[in-house]
């Protein structure tokens, strides 16, 4: 027997999971675009699926629905339906469609509210991708996930100038994926060992933020301008930054350059600069620190001309190569500190006015500055 579409649905769960498949969707904030604070809620037969974008992640979370086949669909503030839910817990919901408003009631708690909505014809449409997709391959969310923490950070902000560098560069490489993070300043490089063909996709700064909501096996895959990301009940979309990426390969140094190598432990040199970043404004403005290495130890220092100046040494657990003297933003080096995990890291010197070579599970580069 045919079901015949009914013009409004109804949708029981646990308040907790509705707000979980809410919290991985994109989010848009615009005056000039209200729209974008819209959620496209949809049931259809036994699953409801949630709909949004900020116009460069478009995604959609569906939700086992256990009550009877339903159809319809409604468009409300994406954020008050989130506070609502919130609001209850883990207590039984019901989300019923009345018009273009949809009405939340809590069982137990005698507590029924109406969040008005619009035409859901107005909803933002999603793009229309056809034919098959360029390549594809699979990852685990949390590779993805560590790789885009430990990259995004070190891409370009608000440099309209360098559209490539303000967003995360994926490229398979040699049997290898390649997350990269540039701000034409520093790099930062992360590799995770998969089956992904050649291709390059530049993803916005926001997609990073919702692709790391992911869990579970995710499958990618790659379209003439879109890179799609699956996982479990998740769908994301993504427009690529639709520009060419610098060869980051060319200015990674290779080993046989290197005049100055030495490894410290991680905590030692990040406890160094955050103490000297507390205590001078200059630093903190983008002013300078010198490392300079000699007789087994590495010298850090600064001078403020309104705070004084400080210096630290830091033992090194080993050395190769020549003294060196040189200097950098400590912000740099001190962001990379932070996310590196390893007890020790390596710094490598290929001369005083070059860039240095930082790494443990991840490749990180940083140009010097004059002092």
């Amino acid at each position: 027997m045919e079901v015949k579409e009914q013009t409004t649905f109804k949708i029981k769960a646990p308040a907790d999971v509705l707000l979980s498949a809410l919290e991985k969707l994109p989010y848009g904030k615009s005056a000039a675009l209200p729209l974008l604070s819209y959620v496209l809620v949809k049931g259809v037969g036994h699953r409801v699926s949630f709909s949004s974008t900020d116009l460069e992640t478009y995604g959609m979370v569906t939700v086992d629905n256990p009550g009877p086949v339903s159809f319809g669909e409604v468009c409300v503030s994406l954020e008050k339906l989130k506070a609502l839910l919130k609001s209850f817990g883990t207590s039984e919901v019901k989300l019923e469609q009345e018009g273009e408003a949809l009405k939340v009631e809590a069982e137990g708690k005698g507590a029924r509210y109406k969040v008005p909505g619009i035409n859901p014809e107005d909803f933002t449409e999603f793009p229309n991708i056809e034919g098959e997709p360029v390549c594809g391959f699979t990852l685990r969310a949390e590779d993805l996930r560590e790789g885009l923490g430990k990259t995004e950070f070190a891409i370009a902000k608000d440099d309209l100038s360098r559209p490539g560098l303000s967003g995360v560069c994926l490229r398979g490489f040699g049997n290898k994926l390649h997350i990269v993070g540039s701000d034409g300043h520093r790099l930062s490089l992360f590799e995770i060992p998969v089956e992904a063909p050649e291709f390059v996709s530049i993803l916005p700064s926001g997609a990073v933020k919702v692709l790391s909501k992911l869990s579970g096996e995710v499958r990618v895959k790659k379209f003439e301008k879109y890179i799609v990301f699956e996982a479990q009940d998740v769908t994301y979309t993504i427009r690529e930054i639709d520009v060419g990426y610098p060869d980051y390969l060319s200015v990674i140094p290779p080993e046989d350059k290197f005049v100055c190598m030495v490894e410290l432990y991680r905590d030692e040199l990040k406890e160094a600069l955050e103490r000297m970043m507390r205590f001078s404004k200059e630093l903190r403005r983008m002013g300078g620190i010198t490392l300079y290495v000699r007789e087994g130890r590495l010298e850090v220092g600064y001078t403020d001309p309104d705070e004084g100046e400080g210096q630290e040494e830091i033992g090194l657990t080993h050395v190769e190569g020549k003294e060196l003297w040189t200097g950098f933003n400590p912000r740099f080096i001190l962001e990379y500190l932070k996310k590196a995990e390893s007890e020790r890291v390596w710094m490598k010197f290929t001369g005083e006015d070059t860039a240095c070579v930082m790494g443990d599970d991840f490749t990180y580069l940083v140009m010097p500055m004059r002092i």
